[in-house]
């Protein structure tokens, strides 16, 4: 496992592709290609969903 480590290092010297797919994983804040997308409203919470008062009965079998 050293070994194959070494020899990546060895490569990214020489291999600017290599170097970046390298930093794109290990670094992903500073050189991911992904965006990042907000669901929120200006980084606040949604609210919570009104339902209208209404709350949920258990419902036992047999009482039909």
């Amino acid at each position: 496992m050293l070994q194959a480590r070494n020899s990546v290092i060895q490569a990214m010297r020489t291999d600017g592709n290599l170097a970046l797919k390298f930093l794109e994983r290990k670094r992903k804040a500073e050189f991911s290609t992904q965006q990042q997308i907000d669901h929120t409203t200006n980084g606040k919470d949604l609210p919570m969903p009104i339902l209208g008062g209404l709350s949920v009965q258990p419902v036992e079998d047999g009482d039909a």
